[in-house]
């Protein structure tokens, strides 16, 4: 018998959009780079009723043409839409909101399997990070 069915979509309320929110990311947040990804994450109080925001970025730096961008931020939604039910199960036994950015800091495009597996191996972590909280400090 099949079980209730995870909702695998990515919707407008779980993307992070605060820069308020997002600047505090960057002066006060956590980070980890799981090559080719940073990520930054904090718990805060976000102002939807959602247990993790998350935003993609990719860096003009690196790639100049918005649809180099545009697609691998495509790639990595993707990605974490398929996979978030991981770190939302876990998030879901506690009470804090989670603020998470993922930037993508390869210089050069990554084909789509490591893009996709590097990205579920950021999940994990993040998943772990909030099941076993005294484990981010080993």
């Amino acid at each position: 018998m099949l079980g209730p069915k995870k909702d695998v979509s990515f919707k407008k309320k779980e993307h992070l959009k605060s820069q308020k929110i997002i600047s505090s990311l960057f002066t006060n947040g956590q980070s980890k780079v799981i090559f080719p990804y940073r990520i930054v994450w904090r718990t805060c109080e976000l102002p939807q009723p959602v247990p993790v925001q998350v935003a993609f970025s990719v860096p003009t730096r690196y790639f100049q043409t918005a649809v180099d961008r545009n697609r691998i931020k495509r790639q990595m939604r993707e990605t974490y839409r398929a996979h978030k039910h991981q770190l939302l199960d876990n998030m879901s036994n506690t009470d804090q909101q989670l603020a998470v950015m993922i930037v993508f800091i390869a210089k050069n495009k990554r084909p789509f399997s490591l893009i996709q597996s590097k990205m579920i191996h950021c999940i994990r972590f993040l998943s772990n990070t909030y099941t076993n909280p005294h484990e981010e400090n080993l």
